[in-house]
Parts: structure tokens; C-alpha cells; sequence
């Protein structure tokens, strides 16, 4: 639980306690990350390296994930997204446009056990995975993070961040993001159920 008030820069706890699984022995998220760099750097314009793993303001991971453990995607999105508060008023807004950053992209990839086969389109899968819910395995997002993030998917003419100005293992372009995300949210079709039936009752009632 976080019963404490966030200060004015916070990570918004993750949806649920991490699943912890072994990591390939004797590798660790930077020297993955390197490794890889020799098969993107081809093709990504930036070879990524164990210094880009996230900004420096990042939660210190060695509280939630033991030696020798991965991360898992929820946890690696979660470090990804921020709250502010206003000083004036104690609003909280969350930020998780960081979750379509190439930090976090780069974190994600770090973390897998086998280099996926197409990255960018896995990494979109596993973000609308946790907006959905609907592969039956994925945890949701939070409903603040849920909230604040589709209207960041949603957005149209636009490569994301973490893609822009990239190309694949073959050298096309990458377009993910152009065309906007049309999916439901995990916790908006739950409120546009609660809603239906709200009106359904009334007008039963009628």
C-alpha cells in the first residue's frame, strides 16, 4: 500500500506486486542491453547502450526485484510514468507519455529473456496487452495510468517517440503510433458497463 501523500515527483505504485522470474545467468538488464546494441545499431541510427537505461530519477529497483531476478513489462511501464502535484491545490496529474519513451522501450527490451523476433510490433502488443487486458494474462493498468496514457496512444499522425526517425531489422520505417490506438481501455469498458446497466435500471424503473 501507499498510504503516504506523494511529494511533488512521484512514481505511481505498480498495478500489482511484480511476478519475478529468473533472469539468463550471469547477465544483468545493461549487459543484455549490450549486446543487442550490435544488432540495432544498423539499423536504429542510435546504438543503445547500459548508460540509456533510464533516466538517473528512476525507482531503485533493488527494493522490489532480488538479485538475480527480471523485471517484469508492468514494472518496467510503471518506472516509466510520473505524478506531479500541484503545490496550490494537492491536484495529482500523472504523466505516462514515458511509457512510448526510447528509455522505457530500451529498458523493455533489456529485460526479455530472448530478443524478440520483431521488437517494435511486441513491445506495441505488450502496451496494449496492459491497456486491454484481454489476452487473459496481462494485468491492467492502474485506472490513473489507464487514463492518462490512452489519450497519449489515441493520438493519430504521429510516429511514437520511441520509434521516430527508426527502422526495422530491414530497414523500413517504422509507423507504429500514425494511425492511434482504437482499442477500449481495460477499466473504460468497465465504467461504460457500469454505466449501461446504471441507465438500464433506470429505466426499468421508469
Amino acid at each position: 500500500s501507499w498510504p503516504h501523500k506523494p511529494a511533488a515527483t512521484n512514481v505511481v505504485p505498480p498495478f500489482a506486486a511484480p511476478k519475478v522470474e529468473p533472469a539468463v545467468e550471469g547477465t544483468n538488464v545493461s549487459s543484455r542491453l549490450d549486446q543487442w546494441s550490435a544488432v540495432f545499431a544498423p539499423h536504429q541510427g542510435v546504438a543503445p547502450s547500459s548508460a540509456a537505461v533510464g533516466p538517473s530519477n528512476h525507482l531503485d529497483f533493488s527494493s522490489i526485484v532480488p538479485p538475480g531476478g527480471r523485471l517484469t513489462a508492468m514494472v518496467i511501464f510503471q518506472r516509466h510514468v510520473r505524478t506531479t502535484v500541484d503545490p496550490n491545490t494537492g491536484e495529482e496529474t500523472v504523466d505516462a507519455s514515458g511509457i512510448i519513451s526510447r528509455a522505457c522501450y530500451e529498458d523493455w527490451l533489456a529485460s526479455r529473456k530472448r530478443l524478440p523476433q520483431r521488437p517494435e510490433e511486441c513491445y506495441r502488443k505488450c502496451i496494449l496487452a496492459h491497456c486491454t487486458a484481454s489476452d487473459g494474462g496481462s494485468a491492467p493498468f492502474s485506472p490513473r495510468v489507464e487514463a492518462a496514457l490512452l489519450p497519449v496512444l489515441r493520438q493519430q499522425g504521429r510516429v511514437w517517440p520511441c520509434f521516430a526517425g527508426r527502422r526495422d531489422k530491414v530497414g523500413r520505417p517504422i509507423r507504429i503510433g500514425l494511425k492511434g490506438l482504437r482499442a477500449t481501455g481495460f477499466h473504460e469498458a468497465q465504467q461504460r458497463n457500469n454505466n449501461n446497466n446504471n441507465n438500464n435500471n433506470d429505466s426499468n424503473n421508469d
